[in-house]
């Protein structure tokens, strides 16, 4: 139960969840149950479920209250660029207030100031900056339009270089393992965005992995990436000993490209094969 409760109480930091808010939580679960179960809702199941409650309220407000001594629930950044990369995604850069500690493969939620109290979950696109600023952070978000989505929509219609934004603490805990000699990065679309951040953070490490005789494919030739980030892929790769491969064209409906636009070439797709034969692996 206690990795759920640090997980939800890490979750409720950003909406400034407190001790009033669990009490009034208790309060209407205990009001609930007594309306609902009548007759058979007796004195001891109270006390059961107040002592249950008030376990799990003292745990994550401990939880919270460690993370606070830590570092905000937040940071203030102003957006510095929305760039089309692409049909659907847009690629959202903001400047935080002061520095954002953070790790490649993590994500973090974002609030919009034209969209308040509504937090979406994206993947740093961007290892962490190899000098670290000391006055602030620029994060790099990849943001996918997503049909009735309402911050995603905001993002690409409406969001302007300028305006305000909030970036959760960051969370999750996606990373190449330690010691593994076999290595499998899978991604597809802005799924691709924390792979190349880690990527970009072996490079930088001098993680030795990454290198020729391992299967790799980075898809710089997907048909939602514009120019500037086919060859940011391309350097990336040409650093790691990867190959560089094309799109796999089509999903879904109303896209206005054409079928086979942005296929891998022959030569790559049998390098791919022939590396693929009993060698360790990472694609992407």
């Amino acid at each position: 139960l206690l990795p759920l409760l640090r997980r939800l109480a890490m979750e409720y930091r950003k909406y400034d969840v407190r001790e009033p808010h669990y009490r009034a939580f208790a309060g209407s679960i205990m009001t609930a149950l007594e309306r609902t179960i009548g007759e058979a809702w007796t004195y001891e199941a109270a006390v059961a479920w107040v002592d249950e409650l008030t376990m799990v309220a003292s745990a994550m407000l401990g939880i919270a209250a460690e993370a606070d001594a830590q570092g905000p629930a937040y940071w203030e950044a102003e957006v510095v660029g929305v760039d089309r990369m692409g049909e659907d995604i847009v690629r959202l850069r903001a400047r935080t207030a002061f520095p954002y500690p953070y790790q490649a493969g993590q994500y973090a939620a974002i609030e919009l100031g034209r969209l308040p109290w509504v937090w979406r979950d994206f993947s740093f696109a961007a290892a962490p900056a190899a000098e670290q600023d000391e006055e602030h952070s620029v994060l790099e978000f990849h943001v996918q339009r997503s049909e009735g989505g309402r911050l995603s929509t905001v993002v690409h219609d409406e969001l302007q270089v300028g305006d305000r934004i909030r970036i959760a603490a960051p969370a999750g805990e996606l990373a190449f393992p330690a010691g593994a000699s076999r290595l499998i990065a899978v991604g597809h679309g802005t799924g691709l965005a924390p792979i190349v951040a880690l990527l970009e953070g072996a490079a930088r490490a001098g993680d030795v992995r990454p290198a020729p005789g391992v299967v790799a494919g980075v898809e710089a030739d997907h048909v939602a990436h514009d120019e500037p980030e086919r060859a940011r892929l391309r350097g990336l790769a040409a650093e790691l000993g990867l190959l560089t491969t094309g799109s796999s064209d089509f999903h879904g409906d109303n896209k206005d490209i054409r079928l086979g636009a942005f296929l891998t070439d022959e030569a790559t797709y049998d390098e791919l094969v022939s590396r693929a034969t009993g060698l360790d692996v990472i694609a992407a």
